[in-house]
């Protein structure tokens, strides 16, 4: 167990079965998992990462792949139904029925127990999901949005408050970029009307800069010790934050100071909303200096210690969603790897591989116990597991 775990058992939430309507490749498939280690192989194509990726949908309401969600119903189709039955082994809670649904042209709709959210958001945090996949590579080669969705989703997990300041920020920096581009249309700005936003804007300016600050106090001991696990290696990795705040910590200010140049521009050049993190391996930058191998270490590590800071901040055992690990991971670190998996505090767990013989003699080596399940989007009930 990781020193700065907590000492009350978590509550290991799994999903005990899943059922797929019309999602990506899936006519119609049904899955019994195990709480513990799930192997899920087949062939390229069969449709294992879809699989997972209908786990995510039921914990974060949205894909971990793409952004649209039309983009995963079965071509030839118009809807697609993902349902799946949440438990934990502590029986504190009764099963949660989850159901997501999603038509052409009338949006999502996400159901607990078969009562519907008013918001997605209220749903966040219920049954956390933590997925590894070689997509995760955009942290660090794609934009800054990319490193502030990454943080933004840690922290909306166990800070609801974080969330709803996150979406008042967005929607304040929206009005105020409209408003800059009327006054251009017009040829007149108006500095009284940009304060009354700068004003607006300062409350959740400072919430998110706070938060993003202490989280990556709280997530880098974690970072460390996952990353020296994983690697076996005296290599240091850090996360720095970049945010306009560190310079100016008066929002007010720091908008004031930035106007003419956002009348210039026609958008707001300066605020959380521009705010990145630097990710670096031994001070060099991981992006630029470090090899394939060390850039996909730096971010199994990176997603176990979200892992385990969930599990500290909600009391609840996240999913571990892992696909395909041996992308860019040597044999050594991914042993490793299955060895970190198999301790304290991690629980139900699910794997893809194209073969199960593989996987087998990882988890024989390691001592772990875990449950085969063939992906065939041929098999309408999964009854392949042993």
């Amino acid at each position: 167990m990781l020193l700065f775990d907590v000492f009350l058992e978590p509550i290991h939430m799994y999903i005990q079965r899943i059922s797929l309507n019309g999602f990506k490749n899936y006519d119609l498939a049904e899955f019994t998992l195990s709480p513990g280690v799930n192997v899920l192989y087949g062939a390229n194509g069969a449709g294992k990462t879809n699989l997972l990726d209908a786990v995510h949908y039921l914990s974060a309401c949205k894909s971990f792949l793409v952004s649209s969600d039309s983009q995963n119903i079965k071509t030839g189709g118009d809807f697609f139904f993902v349902e799946g039955w949440v438990s934990d082994d502590a029986e504190q809670l009764d099963v949660q029925h989850l159901q997501c649904a999603v038509k052409k042209g009338q949006g999502k709709v996400f159901r607990r127990n078969k009562k519907e959210y008013e918001k997605l958001s209220d749903h966040i945090g219920l049954f956390p999901a933590v997925v590894i996949a070689p997509g995760d590579h955009e942290l660090l080669h794609g934009g800054s949005a990319e490193r502030r969705r990454f943080m933004d989703s840690l922290i909306s997990v166990y800070d609801k408050n974080y969330l709803n300041q996150l979406i008042q920020y967005g929607k304040l920096i929206e009005q105020r970029n409209a408003f800059l581009k009327q006054c251009n249309e017009r040829g007149l700005f108006r500095d009284d009307m940009l304060e009354i936003y700068d004003a607006q804007l300062c409350e959740p300016a400072l919430y998110l800069f706070e938060k993003r600050n202490e989280l990556i106090s709280q997530l880098l001991p974690l970072f460390y010790e996952m990353y020296g696990q994983l690697s076996q290696t005296d290599e240091t990795p850090r996360i720095t934050v970049k945010a306009d705040l560190l310079n100016e910590n008066n929002p007010m200010e720091l908008f004031a100071k930035t106007r003419e140049k956002d009348k210039s521009l026609l958008y707001t050049s300066a605020g959380p909303h521009k705010d990145d993190f630097e990710f670096t391996l031994s001070e060099l930058i991981v992006k630029t200096a470090a090899s394939q191998g060390q850039q996909k270490t730096f971010l199994t590590a990176l997603k176990l210690a979200r892992y385990h800071l969930i599990q500290q901040k909600t009391g609840k055992k996240p999913v571990l969603l892992l696909d395909d690990i041996f992308d860019k991971l040597d044999e050594s670190r991914v042993k490793n790897l299955i060895h970190i998996i198999s301790n304290a505090p991690f629980g139900q767990v699910l794997i893809t591989d194209t073969g199960k013989n593989r996987m087998n003699a990882l988890m024989d080596e390691s001592g772990v116990t875990s449950r085969e399940l063939e992906i065939n989007p041929k098999i309408t009930v999964n009854e392949a597991a042993v």
